[in-house]
């Protein structure tokens, strides 16, 4: 019986938690990363104040993100479509990007490259204090602060 009052409490904190990960369509400027920036940001801090792993995968091809907390699985849907301009393009090394953030603040993830008329920006975590960080790629493929 327990274990039923603890699984409908952590789904009720998902489903009320979901949409604060997913912001809103307005906080993306058109073309750049703040707003997986932002979804980044809460995943590490809900790692570091629940003391559970917080993952998020990335679909470049579709946009859609899913977000997971280790733990007993939830019965709620934590995915949601990531907003970004028209004309912006995900694009990875591989099928999905995956960053990981552990309750003690380091992380752990793929580079995410993101790319419009206005540039290419290359987003990844901080492996140290998770913090995602955006570089601008130049046409010789070095990355500089945008």
């Amino acid at each position: 019986m327990e274990l039923v009052v603890v699984l409908a409490i952590i789904a009720m904190v998902l489903a009320v938690s979901v949409p604060a990960f997913a912001g809103r369509a307005d906080d993306a400027r058109p073309g750049d990363a703040v707003g997986l920036m932002r979804t980044l940001l809460r995943a590490r801090q809900t790692a570091v104040e629940s003391a559970r792993l917080t993952t998020v995968i990335l679909d470049p091809s579709s946009r859609r993100v899913w977000v997971r907390t280790d733990g007993p699985a939830p019965s709620v849907d934590t995915s949601f479509v990531v907003a970004l301009a028209d004309d912006a393009r995900l694009s990875s090394a591989g099928a999905r990007v995956r960053f990981a953030f552990y309750p003690d603040g380091h992380a752990e993830g793929d580079v995410l490259t993101i790319s419009s008329p206005r540039g290419t920006q290359l987003l990844r975590v901080s492996a140290d204090h998770g913090d995602p960080i955006v570089r601008a790629a130049t046409a010789d493929g070095t990355t500089r602060a945008p």
